[in-house]
Formats: structure tokens, C-alpha cells, sequence
């Protein structure tokens, strides 16, 4: 699990440097599968750490900035 927690982590880290990239723009800047991604991205979403911003076709995630909560 602690294998997960990094990725999920770094994927966060990814995001903020890339936003509004997808999920198979993800898996090759970070070197994993798309299912791999879409499992860190649920995790992220659920904890509000990102969001999916745009239509399904064409939009991508965002970090989002927790720093005010």
C-alpha cells in the first residue's frame, strides 16, 4: 500500500505541474498504465485534491488548491 500512496502522491504532483491533462496523457508522463492512473485519480478525487474540468471529450484534471480549507 505504501507503493500506492507514493504513486497517488507524484500523480498529484504531475497534475499541478500539468493541468488539464487526461488520463492517458497521465500514464505516459508518469509511466503507467491508464487503469493505474484512473484508480490514483479516483483516490485524489475523492480525498477533493483534483477535479475533472470540461466537456468528457475534450477536458482534463485540475489540482485544486486546498490551502483555504
Amino acid at each position: 500500500n505504501e507503493g500506492v500512496n507514493e504513486g497517488v502522491k507524484f500523480l498529484l504532483a504531475v497534475i499541478r505541474k500539468n493541468p488539464g491533462k487526461r488520463s492517458n496523457e497521465l500514464a505516459s508522463l508518469i509511466g503507467k498504465s491508464v487503469q493505474t492512473v484512473e484508480r490514483y485519480v479516483k483516490e485524489l478525487k475523492g480525498a477533493g485534491d483534483i477535479e475533472f474540468r470540461g466537456a468528457p471529450k475534450n477536458g482534463g484534471y485540475f489540482a485544486i488548491d486546498n490551502e483555504g480549507r
